[in-house]
């Protein structure tokens, strides 16, 4: 093995296994969903009477799924995170099946988060987007596609309940014995 490919995996190693890096990749996808909010408030703010009214609405359909796509990858990374410091088995010389996938519901009950009702409905409507709806037109199936038809919004509260959710996570995960 050439010392590039050895300096390679040790680089892979140390980011996958390291819990504080997850933290620090969801921060940077937070700032970016931060944005996305910033855009779309100043958006909804312009009346629909003004310009061109699809031109306003394809603008805050965008920054919202957006917001929704980047909060979502934000939230995965933080318990993706919490699940690697109670279990850095699941880092070899590669993610673990677990870490692989996008299924926020099962990662924080893998991870045996403690979360309320409207953080786990919050979470679902997240999936929805990092999984789909924030990437891809529809689901892969028509049967998906209408069955998480009512997952894909945003209620005009989920900037103060992704903030809310996000602390209590990052709170979660810097609490961890095997936090570093």
């Amino acid at each position: 093995m050439s010392d590039e490919n050895k300096h390679e995996e040790e680089e892979f190693y140390i980011k996958a296994s390291t819990p504080s890096m997850w933290l620090d990749m969801a921060e940077e996808l937070k700032i970016s969903a931060d944005v996305m909010l910033r855009e779309l408030n100043k958006v909804m703010r312009i009346s629909n009477d003004v310009g061109n009214i699809g031109d306003i609405q394809k603008q805050k359909l965008a920054y919202m799924h957006s917001y929704m796509l980047l909060s979502g990858f934000a939230i995965e990374h933080l318990i993706k995170g919490i699940l690697i410091a109670d279990n850095p088995l699941l880092v070899t010389d590669k993610l673990s099946g677990d870490l692989t996938k996008h299924t926020l519901m099962q990662l924080s009950k893998n991870a045996k988060l403690s979360l309320l009702s409207d953080e786990e409905e919050l979470l679902g409507r997240l999936e929805v987007y990092v999984v789909w709806a924030g990437r891809y037109l529809t689901a892969i199936t028509e049967k998906k596609f209408e069955e998480q038809k009512g997952k894909r919004s945003k209620k005009h509260d989920d900037d103060q309940r992704i903030e809310s959710l996000f602390t209590k996570l990052k709170e979660t995960l810097t609490a961890k014995p095997n936090y570093k």
